[in-house]
Parts: C-alpha cells; sequence; structure tokens
C-alpha cells in the first residue's frame, strides 16, 4: 500500500513540474505569435508562425495545436496550399506527441499530398518521415515500411541528401520489429551513403543503430566493437553524453551473455561521466541497471546501495509537492521507530538467557509489554496519518472520476451527434452524386452518337475521357448542305461548373450555325465569343470570368477544302506523314473584361489526296505520370504522326494505351479530348 502511495505522489509532483515549465514556455510563445502578427501579414505571417509552432511542439502541445488550427484557418481563407500543407504537418506531429495516433494518420496524410501536388518534395520526405512514427505508433509496421520507401524513392530522383536518412529508418524499423537482416543490410548501406558524402557528424549515430540491431541478433557480441568505435567517434566530437551512452550500451551487451563484471565494469564507467556531466537521466539509467547486475550477484549490500540512489534521484527530479515531502518525513519516522522498537525486543530476549531470577524475569515481561504498547501506539498513529491521506486521495479520485464520468457522457452525446450528421452527409452525397450522375446523362445526350458522325465522314474517332463524372470538354458535329462541321472544346474548370459551361457552349454553336446560318468559323467564333460574355454578363461583372478555348474545322463536301479558326487550340493535319500545325488565335472564347475585343481569323487548307484532322483540348499533354513529367505537346504530334497510318479503331486504341501507360498510378489532371477526322478527294 505504501508503494501505491508513494506513486500516486509522485505522479501528482510530475504533473506539477511539468506544468511549471510550460507556463514559462507558454509566455514565450504567446510573445512571439504577438510579435509576429503585429509584424507580418498574409502567407509571411501563416509562415512564421509555422515555424514558431514547429520549434515549440514538443514542449506545449496542446497550446501549439490551437495555434495551428487558427492558422490552418487563414491559410484556407487566402489559399495558400503551402501554408496549409504546413499547419497539416504541424498538426499531425503534435496529435502524435499526445498520443492521438489516427488523427495524426489523418493529418500527415493531408500535408503530404499538398506537398507533392506544390512539388515541394524536401517537406514532403519529412512529412512521411513523421507519418512513419505515427504508423508505428498504431503498431502499423508494414505501411510504415511502404511509406519509407516511398520516400526513399522521392529521395533518390528529387532530394538524394535524404537518402542515407531514410536507409537508416529503414533499417531502425527493421530492427524494431525483429528483421535483423534487412535491418543490418540497410543500416550498412546508410553508413557507406553518409561516409561517401562526406558527413562524418552523423557515422556514429549509425553505427550505435547498427550496434543495436547486432544486440537483438543470435550474435549481439558483434555490437561490441560498433559501440566501440562510436564511442571513438564521440570521443573526437567532445561529446561525454554519448560516449557514456556507449559504455552503457557495452554494458548491455555483456549483460545479454552473462558477463555480469564486464557488464558491471561498463555500467560504472558510464555512470562516472554521467555524473561529472550532471546528466540525471542518464544516471538514473545506469544506476538500475547496477542494482539488477548486483542482485544477480547476491551483492544485496551494493544492490541497495544503487537501488537507494536511483530513487532519491527520481524523487529529487519530481519531488515538488510540499504534501510530498511532509508524508515522505512521515514515513520515514515510521520505519525508525519500527527499528527501534525491534531492536529492544531483541535485546531483552537475548538477557532472558542469562536471568534465572524469576522475579528479574517478570520484571522484563513487564518492561517487554511496555515496549510492545508503545510500538503499537506508535505504529497505530503512523496507521492513522496514512488513512487520513488515503482518504483525502480516495476522496479526490472519486472527484475525478465523476468528471470523467461527465466527460464520457458528453463524449457520448458529441460522438451521438457526430454520427447523425455523418448519416445526414452520407444522405446529402448521395443525393449529389445522384444530381451529378444525371447531369451526366443529359451531357451524354446532347454529344453526337456515332453513327452521326460515320454518316458526316467517311473515318473518325474521338478519344472523350472526363475527369470526373461530369466533363468540362465536349466535342460537336454539324452539317450543312455545303459543309461538315467539327469542333473540340476545352471548358473553364472541369466536373459541375466545366459541364454547366459545355451545355451552354455546345446550345449556342447549333443556334450561331443551324439557326442563324453563319458558316464562316472565324466568325463563328466571334458570335460565339459575343453570345457567352452576354449571357454571363462579363462585360461588367468582373468575377464572371468563365470561358473555353476550342478549334473549328469547316470541311467543304465538293472540294475538301478546310477552313480552321482556333481560340488558343491549333488544329494539326498529317498528310503522308508529312506534318502541318495551324495556330489558333490567342485569345479564348469569353473570359475576363478585355480592353481588346478579338477579332478571330481563320485559314484555308486544300488537301491533295488524303488526310487526317486532329482538334484537341489540352488534357492530353498536360498529363503526368508518377515521376511528375508532363506528356508534352512534341510528344503527342510525334505519336501521331507514328500512328496517322493506321484505321480510326487503331488510332483511339493507340491513343488510349498510351495515355494509360504514361499516367500508370497517378490522378488523372485535366479533361481529355482529342477528335481525329480523315478526309480525302
Amino acid at each position: 500500500m505504501k508503494i501505491i502511495f508513494l506513486t500516486v505522489l509522485i505522479f501528482m509532483s510530475f504533473q506539477d513540474s511539468l506544468l511549471a515549465v510550460n507556463g514559462f514556455k507558454s509566455n514565450n510563445l504567446d510573445s512571439l505569435i504577438s510579435e509576429i502578427n503585429s509584424s507580418f501579414s498574409g502567407t509571411k505571417r501563416i509562415d512564421a508562425v509555422n515555424s514558431v509552432v514547429r520549434s515549440d511542439l514538443s514542449y506545449q502541445t496542446r497550446k501549439c495545436i490551437d495555434i495551428t488550427n487558427l492558422t490552418l484557418k487563414s491559410a484556407f481563407e487566402i489559399n495558400y496550399r503551402n501554408g496549409i500543407a504546413e499547419s497539416y504537418h504541424n498538426l499531425g506531429k503534435g496529435y502524435y506527441l499526445i498520443n492521438y495516433y489516427e488523427e495524426s494518420d489523418s493529418l500527415l496524410k493531408l500535408a503530404i499530398q499538398y506537398y507533392e501536388s506544390e512539388n515541394h518534395y524536401e517537406s514532403a520526405v519529412r512529412a512521411m518521415i513523421d507519418r512513419a512514427n505515427t504508423l508505428k505508433g498504431l503498431n502499423e509496421n508494414t505501411k510504415a515500411l511502404k511509406l519509407l520507401n516511398d520516400a526513399l524513392k522521392i529521395a533518390v530522383s528529387k532530394k538524394p541528401e535524404y537518402e542515407p536518412v531514410l536507409l537508416q529508418e529503414i533499417g531502425n524499423l527493421y530492427t524494431k520489429t525483429g528483421d535483423i537482416i534487412p535491418a543490418l543490410e540497410f543500416l550498412n548501406k546508410s553508413l557507406e551513403k553518409f561516409k561517401k558524402i562526406g558527413n562524418k557528424y552523423m557515422l556514429p549515430y549509425i553505427k550505435v543503430d547498427l550496434g543495436l540491431a547486432h544486440l537483438k541478433s543470435s550474435e549481439p557480441t558483434k555490437a561490441l566493437n560498433f559501440f566501440s568505435e562510436s564511442r571513438k567517434d564521440f570521443e573526437s566530437q567532445n561529446n561525454q553524453i554519448l560516449i557514456a551512452q556507449s559504455y552503457k550500451y557495452e554494458g548491455d551487451v555483456h549483460k545479454s551473455i552473462g558477463n555480469v563484471e564486464q557488464a558491471a565494469q561498463e555500467y560504472l564507467k558510464a555512470l562516472n561521466i554521467y555524473e561529472s556531466s550532471n546528466d540525471m537521466q542518464g544516471k538514473k539509467s545506469v544506476l538500475f541497471e547496477l542494482y539488477l547486475i548486483e542482485s544477480m550477484r547476491n551483492n544485496i549490500d551494493f544492490a541497495h546501495k544503487y537501488l537507494e540512489q536511483y530513487t532519491y534521484l527520481l524523487r529529487d527530479e519530481l519531488n515538488t509537492s510540499m504534501i510530498r515531502k511532509e508524508t515522505e518525513k512521515k514515513l520515514s519516522s515510521e520505519t525508525i521507530q519500527r527499528q527501534i522498537a525491534q531492536n529492544r525486543v531483541f535485546e531483552k530476549e537475548r538477557e532472558l538467557n542469562f536471568i534465572k531470577n524469576e522475579n528479574e524475569i517478570q520484571r522484563l515481561e513487564n518492561e517487554n509489554q511496555s515496549s510492545w504498547i508503545t510500538f503499537f501506539i506508535i505504529m497505530s498513529i503512523m496507521l492513522i496519518i496514512i488513512a487520513i491521506i488515503l482518504f483525502y486521495l480516495f476522496k479526490n479520485k472519486k472527484k475525478n472520476n465523476t468528471i470523467l464520468t461527465d466527460i464520457n457522457n458528453e463524449l457520448k452525446t458529441k460522438n451521438i451527434l457526430i454520427d447523425s450528421q455523418n448519416n445526414e452527409l452520407i444522405l446529402k452525397n448521395q443525393s449529389i452524386l445522384d444530381s451529378i450522375n444525371y447531369a451526366r446523362r443529359i451531357q451524354k445526350a446532347i454529344l453526337p452518337i456515332e453513327s452521326s458522325g460515320k454518316s458526316l465522314f467517311k473515318d473518325y474517332f474521338v478519344l472523350y475521357i472526363p475527369k470526373d463524372i461530369v466533363s468540362g470538354d465536349f466535342y460537336w458535329f454539324t452539317e450543312s448542305e455545303e459543309f461538315i462541321f467539327a469542333a473540340a472544346v476545352d471548358c473553364t474548370g472541369h466536373g459541375v461548373s466545366g459541364a454547366f459551361m459545355s451545355m451552354i457552349g455546345n446550345t449556342m454553336l447549333n443556334e450561331i450555325v443551324s439557326s442563324k446560318k453563319i458558316y464562316e468559323p472565324k466568325n463563328i467564333l466571334n458570335s460565339l465569343n459575343n453570345n457567352i460574355r452576354t449571357a454571363l454578363k462579363q462585360d461588367y461583372e468582373i468575377g464572371a470570368n468563365d470561358g473555353m478555348d476550342m478549334g473549328i474545322v469547316r470541311v467543304s463536301k465538293k472540294t475538301n477544302r478546310i477552313v480552321f479558326a482556333g481560340a488558343k487550340r491549333p488544329l494539326y493535319i498529317i498528310e503522308k506523314s508529312n506534318f502541318r500545325e495551324i495556330k489558333g488565335d490567342k485569345y479564348s472564347i469569353g473570359g475576363r473584361v478585355n480592353q481588346i475585343t478579338p477579332d478571330f481569323r481563320q485559314h484555308e487548307v486544300t488537301v491533295e489526296d488524303s488526310a487526317y484532322l486532329y482538334l484537341s483540348t489540352d488534357g492530353y499533354a498536360d498529363q503526368s505520370n508518377p515521376e511528375n513529367k508532363k506528356f508534352g505537346r512534341n510528344r503527342l504530334r510525334d505519336f501521331l504522326i507514328t500512328i496517322s497510318e493506321k484505321s480510326s479503331n487503331e488510332q483511339l486504341k493507340c491513343l488510349h494505351d498510351e495515355f494509360d501507360k504514361h499516367k500508370s498510378d497517378e490522378p488523372q489532371r485535366d479533361d481529355v479530348t482529342i477528335l481525329g477526322i480523315k478526309v480525302s478527294k
């Protein structure tokens, strides 16, 4: 019971000391944040706050989390993606420090996504290392290992200076899981990398890690060389604490193989350095090991001596409460009184062996009885004191339990509310998804069907890959008595917003050509531009910036004379493997208010024999691969030349396959449309 009592008081004292330290740090942090808020604004303020929080997270985690939540909100308000990423990173590390591992994992995952989208590879690698630590906290070592390997791939191609660090992290993770062979393989690679780049400072740390890996292996004695070498390196750096740590690890090796004499010597070397350096943490760890060693050797006096020193350091470190001091004083008094009483009894028993006089025996027995009464009185007083203290502890515990019960009830209520909100969100999301799917059916209905294209052109294909359920791209066909028209159109945005623009554009094109009988491509673009600006009130509403880029061709049914006009989109013509590009004008349809009214031009081309015409949006060329390299316009041009001799169906399949191969696991960036039309005399 006494041990439990002491443990409770130690914990209370330790908690008080932590609050005192954090109180001091809190004032520092508050003044820094106040200074930043008064000196900076916008992105500079967000960067400065995130930097201060990052350096202070370990000392006052919860306050830093509160500050970072406000910073994250500010970053979202101005769409500052780097600030959002750094805020998510700090929040993830903060929740890791307070053991909220699942929340930490989610936040760090978001940070990594933002870093990668901004090509901040160094920050992404740091966040991946932090997330790996969180996954280890969740005992998801397999996921942590995969994440570190992914980070290693990024480091190899983008940030080679991080490669040895990641090799070290992976090796230590294998050590943690007990997979010693791969652990040694990665740690040795890390050691060689650090040697190659000339980073001598990190070498002893890798050697320590190699030693710890060998310590867990079937041949722990191999660890001795690494600990010895690391100690020599730390001596050259004059790092006394790590020199002592090396001796301590060597003691651990000797202890593991049963060489307790040598273990004791190594621990004593470490103890001397820790004492001279006044490192209480190191001193405590070695004293406890010496206590265990001397207990194994049955040197009870030495064992008690080391245990007493260890206990004293623990109490000295944690003892900040006056109640703690008074209670410890009373407990010491009880121990002394118990020993005095026992000694008196033993002395009287020895005297009884030499006294034969019955009266003397009776007198001594009376004295004994008196001593026992005194002893029991003292013990009773001590028990009453302990009982009072325990009563107050129990009372506080009961009060704390009541508070915890209230908190739990509040959490249950909030969880019920959250579940209700989640269900509501699920229903709303399903409703939105149903609406978007219905919009897809409407959008699909306005696009030309396959049979209409075949009736207009002898041979053609359409590659049409929306990024989302609905698309901001659309393709368009129509005809008059003399001409056939075709267009590929890229509206502002993608998804729902782009889909609305595509429906507006499709409707207006039909009205301009079919109803108003405007057949010149440049006049079609000029009319479409005016109609879009009028419909969206863009001449006097500054925020209305939606528009579209497009290329449109008119093919004569009798002469195969081709007329093209483009708004930021080109026309590719391939005739007998000869490539021609006709660029569009540098204007978009609609968009921002501009002092210059666009006047689109048109270009006339005559095909001698047969040729393929290609109209496209920018989605195919702009698609990135996992190495963040775009497909590119030049590569698309060369690829079209390569496949231009094939049939339309074969060209469509080749374009599909090449796009999927290039994109791989990378998310699609934009809607993709390529329209291929074969014309001939």
